[in-house]
């Protein structure tokens, strides 16, 4: 009689069902919930993976590139750039050099237009000096 007792099924009345199953099925989504966050955050590291052997890969290429530009590229004394580095910074105090790089800023687009002009004026005296010289022979 023990056996037969043991394969029936038991059933038992249980009282506020309703809310048992709602606190189940909650539960069930929670851990649904996790599971998807979960693959969500699978695949970002994924991607994270990718990209950084993509990254790994493009510096790879870039470092190649220097090498190959500084074998192109004439030997530099590197005495002089830091002499010209020394008196560069000898020439702007330690308390204006913020100041100093955007009035740098400033002046390097006025030079620039200094120097296309002084280019213009060259081409305006050589154009001069020709036309004298078309004058005198003419």
């Amino acid at each position: 009689m023990n056996k037969e007792t043991t394969q029936q099924p038991v059933y038992i009345n249980i009282k506020e069902s309703r809310d048992i199953k709602r606190a189940l099925l909650e539960g069930v989504k929670d851990t649904l919930l996790l599971l998807q966050r979960r693959e969500i955050l699978k695949k970002t590291r994924e991607e994270k993976l990718h990209v950084i052997n993509q990254l790994a890969e493009t510096v790879k290429e870039l470092k190649e590139m220097d090498v190959r530009l500084k074998s192109a590229l004439p030997a530099i004394d590197k005495s002089i750039i830091k002499s010209r580095e020394e008196k560069e910074h000898k020439k702007t105090p330690a308390k204006k050099q913020k100041e100093g790089e955007k009035e740098e800023k400033g002046k390097e687009e006025k030079e620039v237009v200094k120097r296309e002009l002084s280019d213009i004026e060259k081409l305006e005296e050589e154009i001069k000096e020709i036309e004298d010289k078309l004058s005198a022979l003419g």
